[in-house]
């Protein structure tokens, strides 16, 4: 199992910009960025305990929010996800490997707003 602790992602709708030829926002590669120095960091100070999955998983998300603003939950996954498959710490985000996804609100243990990613292997017998 490992544990990762993410700045609070963009939604899906701010992802990229552009009509006619899309490319990443500035708010994504901002927190892109963002999320790439958290995660180098964690990597250094839990050293051996690293982990990168290479088979099928079951990912926890536990959110809180900058602010008081509605969002829509789904809208926050595809950033996260697509971020761990980048930094392989999964190899995959489809069916073949991402066989279960939670997301939840307002994790009360979280003191600052952000993404705490749980990732846990699964047996490889479907």
């Amino acid at each position: 199992m490992v544990n990762i602790m993410l700045p609070f992602p963009p939604s899906v709708n701010g992802l990229f910009a552009g009509k006619k030829r899309r490319y990443k926002s500035d708010k994504y590669k901002a927190w892109l960025e963002d999320a790439k120095d958290d995660l180098t960091y964690q990597k250094y100070v839990d050293g051996f305990k690293w982990k990168n999955h290479t088979g099928k998983v079951k990912i926890t998300l536990l959110l809180k929010a900058p602010d008081k603003r509605i969002r829509d939950l789904d809208n926050l996954l595809k950033a996260v996800l697509d971020f761990l498959v980048t930094h392989q710490v999964i190899v995959g985000d489809d069916s073949r490997y991402v066989k279960e996804l939670c997301a939840f609100w307002d994790y009360k243990a979280m003191e600052h707003a952000g993404c705490f990613v749980i990732i846990e292997d699964l047996p490889c017998n479907d």
